[in-house]
């Protein structure tokens, strides 16, 4: 059937020009290489000045910085919960097991015996955690706006 007239084989330039000629489809169109003209100031980037002559001023550049600086803010409704936040006593239980092995790391033979202490030792270690983290982001969040 390869060789019957008006087969398509793949590849051929014949089988291209043969499927477009008989098919409902219109002929196929050639993408374009050249760039749109638009698309640079819809991407939202700065074009890097060119040795041809375009220039950017300074004007232009603080604008962009000024513009990317309030995208990085976070919401005034967050920076007012995350300063609101205060250490909070941990539950009895944590306290205890802080207070009997205070690296919370399990001993040689807790190990193998319970699986419910080595996942209070992790949870533990991870409320710890969070609470010796909190003043380093209440430090690191920015109070006037």
């Amino acid at each position: 059937m390869a060789g019957v007239e008006g087969s398509l084989s793949w590849g051929t330039a014949e089988s291209a020009a043969a499927a477009t000629a008989t098919g409902p489809q219109a002929p196929l169109r050639r993408c374009s290489t050249k760039r749109k003209a638009g698309k640079e100031a819809a991407s939202g980037r700065i074009p890097r000045p060119r040795a041809s002559g375009m220039k950017e001023t300074t004007s232009a550049v603080a604008s962009a910085c000024a513009d990317t600086e309030k995208a990085n803010r976070l919401p005034a409704k967050d920076i007012r919960w995350i300063l609101a936040q205060k250490p909070e006593a941990p539950p009895p239980r944590y306290q205890a097991l802080n207070h009997s092995n205070p690296e919370l790391v399990p001993r040689p033979g807790e190990e193998e015996e319970d699986k419910k202490l080595m996942a209070l030792y992790g949870v533990t270690r991870a409320l710890y955690e969070v609470q010796e983290r909190l003043p380093k982001l209440q430090e690191w969040v920015p109070t006037a706006q």
